[in-house]
């Protein structure tokens, strides 16, 4: 998510040791984290925000905020992703079919 106000922190742990890409690792490891952002907003330094449980009070800008990063579970990604070129398929196949009575 871009521009956005981040959730609530009182359910969220800062480790200003991590960069971005080393917080969404740690983010992916574990299966509590259901967020994740820079401590810099600037994108310039180091420092992760990692969220555990509910995220509260999130609201979208149309202009400034941060860059907000939700985990979502990969293999239920994966199956609604599945899910969505199965229906498509099926949907050309019926497209494609002919009448021939």
């Amino acid at each position: 998510m871009e521009s956005v106000k981040v959730p609530d922190t009182s359910n969220a742990r800062v480790d200003k040791s991590l960069g971005i890409k080393e917080c969404e690792i740690e983010c992916r490891k574990n299966f509590s984290c259901t967020g994740y952002t820079a401590v810099d907003i600037n994108g310039e330094g180091s420092g992760c925000i990692a969220w555990f449980g509910e995220l509260a009070d999130i609201k979208e800008y149309t202009e400034g905020g941060q860059a907000f990063f939700v985990r979502v579970d990969e293999l239920r990604e994966r199956k609604r992703e599945e899910a969505e070129r199965h229906k498509k398929g099926r949907a050309k196949e019926k497209e494609g079919s002919l009448d021939l009575s």
